[in-house]
């Protein structure tokens, strides 16, 4: 919020034709010009926005007016003094020559109180991104990747980063520091692990501060890692009773270095594998054949390699016997 000090008071009897009315007042004397040293001390004015500490502003140009109206709206007295809200009116009336005795304050009615602070909350905390999406490429090599959300602060106050929630424990964020001033900028850092994640993954921090407009983020990243391989079909599969027909998955090598396989191993005895090569370190036929299929099960076939990347050096394929779905039931008649 903004930095805003209003001191209001009491008021002087009302002036005008008709029937007059006495609204509440503050003793003391006539009103100098200039500042004078207030006798309040603190002074919190307008939502607690800012403080007066020991000065008033006093001025012989800003006085009110009092008429007694039975449809106006109750006015409201915003920080130290002796005045009460009322059923006065307060309308601000042109400044004469000379000094207005006997006010000690502004008494400000619901309207210009609500346009204070309306105008007051303009001046808020405030954090911008520079954008809350990146794209962030990574190598095969690479075995974890960092990026940054860029931000400033543009508002008047400072911004406090509260907490920050990750959507894959793959996924580190950090901040120099929690609070940040205005004008400042930061950072959130963001460390992935890549670890066996392939193609595009989309990623999210999300982050908390106590900026009203701003009170959660959410912070995306594509991360795009490079295919080493290539299997096609991703997975073989049987349904229960099949006949044990032998099924074929193709793999191709997609970086621009040759890969050997030396070895395959099936994890089911059920599963006979056998690699065919295609063309020397590009292309290979797994074909896989179960000896029965008449019970469910799931399996692996690991390849080892000679490739260079040691998170590389192994590739897993996938095979799988599965129930048949249930045809649907038909749906039940009233």
């Amino acid at each position: 919020f903004g930095h805003m000090g209003l001191l209001v008071g009491g008021g002087r009897r009302g002036a005008g034709a008709g029937p007059q009315q006495e609204c509440p007042q503050q003793a003391g004397g006539a009103v100098e010009h200039g500042l004078k040293p207030s006798k309040e001390g603190w002074l919190w004015a307008v939502g607690g926005l800012h403080f007066i500490h020991g000065w008033s502003f006093w001025t012989d140009c800003f006085g009110l007016d009092h008429t007694p109206s039975r449809t106006a709206a109750p006015s409201v007295i915003v920080g130290k003094g002796e005045g009460v809200a009322g059923a006065c009116s307060p309308q601000i009336s042109s400044c004469p020559s000379g000094a207005r005795g006997g006010n000690s304050g502004v008494n400000f009615s619901l309207p210009l109180f609500a346009a204070l602070t309306l105008l007051a909350a303009t001046a808020q905390a405030g954090i911008e991104f520079e954008s809350t999406r990146v794209t962030v490429p990574a190598k095969l090599e690479d075995e974890m990747v960092e990026f940054f959300f860029k931000f400033k602060i543009t508002g008047e106050n400072p911004v406090r980063i509260t907490k920050m929630d990750v959507s894959c424990g793959c996924l580190e964020a950090s901040l120099p520091k929690s609070e940040f001033l205005s004008g400042e900028t930061g950072a959130v850092k963001i460390v992935m692990k890549i670890g066996s994640i392939e193609g595009e993954s989309y990623k999210a921090t999300t982050i908390t501060t106590n900026d009203p407009a701003h009170e959660s983020i959410q912070l995306d990243a594509i991360v795009q890692v490079p295919r080493l391989y290539e299997v096609t079909p991703t997975m073989a599969t049987w349904q229960l009773n099949d006949p044990p027909t032998a099924k074929t998955l193709r793999l191709k090598i997609l970086g621009k270095d040759p890969i050997n396989i030396l070895k395959y191993i099936s994890s089911r005895e059920n599963m006979n594998a056998e690699l065919k090569e295609i063309e020397a370190g590009r292309t290979y036929d797994l074909i896989l054949t179960p000896k029965t299929t008449e019970l469910p099960e799931l399996g692996i076939v690991t390849l080892e390699t000679d490739c260079k990347i040691p998170k590389y050096t192994k590739r897993q394929v996938f095979f799988t016997i599965v129930r048949p779905k249930s045809p649907p039931k038909p749906a039940a008649h009233p």
